[in-house]
């Protein structure tokens, strides 16, 4: 996984739901194209799910993964 990946990651496991990316997020210090190719990128490796909520999209990281990514990072900060 790149450097990019783990940061789109670490972000979507830490979000209490799952989120809208249309905008990046501000605290992540990518370029919009690059925060749009990681979230694609995961989406087809299945690492992330995309959410349809009426008419919006949302991406989510399974509930397992995202445990994981938490409890994985914790241990290594």
């Amino acid at each position: 996984m790149s450097d990019t990946e783990k940061q789109v990651m670490f972000w979507l496991a830490n979000q209490n739901k799952a989120v809208e990316i249309s905008k990046k997020p501000a605290l992540l210090e990518l370029s919009a194209s690059e925060f749009l190719k990681a979230v694609e990128s995961l989406r087809r490796r299945l690492l992330i799910e995309k959410v349809q909520k009426g008419d919006r999209t949302l991406f989510a990281v399974q509930g397992a993964i995202a445990e994981y990514i938490k409890n994985h990072t914790l241990q290594h900060s």
